[in-house]
């Protein structure tokens, strides 16, 4: 079966409509998984959030050091003694 000339122009008219379509249907989702500037916004934000983490994380180490200490002060003294702090030794 031989295309005439007629036939050859409509596959390729008909190929270049699929291909439009294919574009059209697809080019959002494209856009979307290309789109740098969006993705870098989110890391960033990801990165302060971190940042901010770890930034709480030394305070709490420092809080946990103070706190052992304490409890450490306060297990060597006897029974009944009041703290430097005014609290009680018993509760």
């Amino acid at each position: 079966m031989e295309l005439t000339r007629e036939r050859k122009y409509l596959l390729i008219a008909g190929a270049i409509l699929l291909a439009c379509a294919l574009v059209y249907r697809y080019a959002p989702a494209l856009t979307d998984a290309f789109s740098v500037g969006e993705e870098t916004e989110l890391m960033q934000a990801q990165i302060r959030k971190y940042q901010s983490v770890i930034a709480k994380k030394k305070g709490l180490q420092r809080e946990i050091r103070n706190l052992h200490n304490r409890l450490k002060s306060i297990e060597r003294q006897p029974p009944g003694v009041y703290q430097k702090s005014g609290r009680c030794g018993r509760y």
